[in-house]
């Protein structure tokens, strides 16, 4: 092989595959193993524990996963984690990690399942308008997932591939439930934009006023009521932990720029005690809260890329968090109209289903067909003159499969209820819009975190 062949060939392969599995759907905002893991749990209905360590061969016999289960332990130490995530829709049992100490478990020490609220948010009415992609004859993962919400700015994505990247940082998702509610209530035209919010983080993140994509994170530091050479750092940029804190604050040890310093840190809570000398006091004294966050090296930027896939796997790119909400409210929403034409085309159908049932055994109960001792041919010629009496499939089998116990009275009624509720449903259905059904569903999901 030349080296043009290569370049032409395998390393363009590889690269198209890279963007794939890194960069995030547009709509479910998650990268191709996350959504492997995901839709495994969905398919499977997973409302038991499972071991961490049973989850790779999940994903393998659903999904054709073709990696190692390495790359899946870690997504889902990812995807559990409660101080990662916004919104977990997986139980945490078992050491997944935490702020101060990140480090999960191994995964046969840990068990998880799907919570409630993963199915407020992928909701089972949806899968069918999920395309399957196929791997080697079999049906897989769907090319995009379809969350009510944005995941990708719920929790947060960051992936690099070749030539691309993504990185979007996290949103309060009741926030982000009401700026789209506003939207489909027609409430509002416009979308601001959000700031980032972490986790359990109690510092400050501020927007940079010279670049719109860019934020900094910011934890707590401020001189102590009891004494002006001792510091207290109570919380710190998100990203950090126990060792690189500790870290930080010995280096700075060694280079006297503080003289010690004692810490008591929590699960998911910092707690450092500075002490400095009179000088360094006396200059801390005098620096801005920006320069005080720059001198403990409390204070970190993160850009922001919001650059996607659609279903197509043509690149998205979008400048700021507004521009890809406005999109992902459009392509979302193109999803309830879907639903919403297939909702009806089934009650349709399924009003056919009962009348022709319902006619059938009256007439059959009434003698005006006769069933006894008639071949199948006869018995449809019968069929087949009375016009409210509908082929399915251009079939009556629907009719001629029925049980000998169901041609009575009794069944007359009850497929006249069930006619009367379908009919009902279907007029209610008619009369609620794509966004309607969306907003009942956000507000559901709203609801619901609440209450948490």
């Amino acid at each position: 092989m030349t080296l043009q062949e290569f370049l032409d060939k395998d390393l363009s392969q590889y690269a198209s595959y890279r963007v794939v599995q890194r960069i995030p759907q547009v709509i479910d905002g998650t990268g191709l193993t996350s959504r492997k893991v995901i839709y495994s749990f969905l398919k499977k209905k997973i409302s038991k524990k499972i071991k961490t360590l049973d989850v790779y061969s999940l994903t393998k016999k659903v999904t054709k996963y073709a990696h190692g289960d390495t790359s899946i332990y870690s997504t889902m130490n990812n995807l559990v984690a409660e101080f990662k995530n916004n919104i977990s829709i997986f139980t945490e049992d078992g050491s997944f990690g935490s702020r101060t100490e990140t480090s999960a478990a191994a995964p046969r020490y840990t068990e998880t399942r799907l919570k409630d609220v993963a199915y407020l948010i992928y909701r089972p009415v949806d899968y069918d308008l999920m395309p399957l992609q196929e791997f080697e004859g079999e049906k897989i993962e769907p090319v995009t997932l379809l969350p009510i919400i944005p995941m990708g700015v719920i929790n947060g994505h960051q992936g690099i591939a070749l030539g691309y990247s993504s990185r979007i940082l996290p949103r309060n998702p009741l926030k982000v439930i009401d700026q789209l509610l506003s939207i489909l209530k027609k409430e509002k035209s416009t979308i601001s934009i959000l700031p980032p919010s972490f986790p359990q983080f109690k510092g400050k993140v501020e927007k940079d006023p010279k670049d719109i994509k860019r934020w900094y994170i910011n934890g707590n530091v401020y001189v102590s009521k009891s004494s002006k050479f001792k510091y207290i750092i109570d919380e710190v940029p998100f990203g950090y932990d126990r060792a690189k804190c500790l870290t930080i604050f010995n280096e700075m040890k060694k280079e006297k720029l503080i003289k010690r310093y004692t810490e008591n840190c929590r699960e998911n809570s910092f707690y450092f005690e500075i002490f400095v000398d009179g000088e360094t006091a006396d200059k801390l004294s005098k620096m801005s809260r920006e320069k005080l966050l720059d001198y403990f090296s409390m204070r970190i930027t993160a850009k922001e890329n919001y650059t996607f896939l659609d279903e197509n796997y043509k690149i998205q790119v979008f400048n700021t968090y507004s521009e890809y909400i406005a999109k992902y409210i459009k392509d979302r929403g193109q999803k309830y109209v879907i639903r919403r034409e297939k909702i009806i085309k089934e009650l349709e159908d399924k009003l056919v289903v009962l009348t022709g049932k319902k006619v059938f055994i009256e007439k059959v109960v009434g003698g005006e067909i006769e069933i006894y001792k008639r071949s199948k041919k006869d018995i449809i010629k019968q069929i087949s003159n009375f016009k409210d009496i509908n082929k399915i499939d251009d079939s009556y089998e629907y009719l001629l499969n029925m049980k000998i116990y169901n041609l009575t009275a009794e069944k007359i009624k009850e497929l006249e209820k069930q006619y009367k509720d379908t009919k009902r449903l279907l007029k209610e259905t008619r009369q609620t819009t794509p966004a309607e059904m969306w907003v009942s569903e956000l507000e559901e999901l709203r609801e619901h975190l609440v209450k948490k």
